[in-house]
């Protein structure tokens, strides 16, 4: 194996340890809706990254089936996104919602950029780590809407 493989593997490891240790068992439903959500966009942009050659993704799982990265795209974002939404301070001051959401896309962009350094995992071809991070908080942050518009029930009848 190599280091991408390993790589790419401790990602679906860790991912799966964050949603059992951090998602506590009343809030599972909660965690289920976000994932299944996030999975959506996720892959729509990730896929429209690469077919329009922002992004490739050199060295990946799936490699004959997909040409995005499927570990991110599928498992790693859509995680990241319900540990997102189930712990937004919701009752904390503005300051404190906004670095919080600030403080996610930051968190990722910065492992993206390690991973773009040492790994063929991913490559910029026509994008950055500013497009990331702009990319990654619009979709958490719409990721929360339909979570919290799915939680109150007005989807429901």
């Amino acid at each position: 194996m190599n280091v991408n493989t390993i790589i790419e593997a401790l990602v679906w490891i860790i991912s799966f340890l964050l949603l059992f240790l951090f998602v506590p068992k009343h809030k599972i439903r909660d965690a289920w809706i976000s994932f299944l959500f996030m999975q959506l966009p996720s892959w729509i942009l990730g896929l429209a990254a690469v077919q329009f050659r922002l992004i490739s993704y050199p060295s990946r799982f799936f490699a004959h089936a997909v040409q995005t990265s499927f570990t991110f795209e599928f498992l790693a974002f859509p995680v990241i996104s319900v540990l997102f939404n189930i712990y937004y301070p919701t009752q904390m001051r503005l300051v404190w919602r906004l670095l919080y959401a600030l403080a996610f896309p930051s968190v990722i962009v910065t492992i993206e950029i390690l991973i773009l350094r040492y790994t063929d995992l991913i490559e910029y071809i026509h994008w950055n780590g500013y497009l990331s991070w702009i990319s990654l908080l619009l979709t958490l942050f719409l990721s929360y809407g339909f979570y919290k518009w799915f939680l109150t029930g007005k989807c429901r009848k």
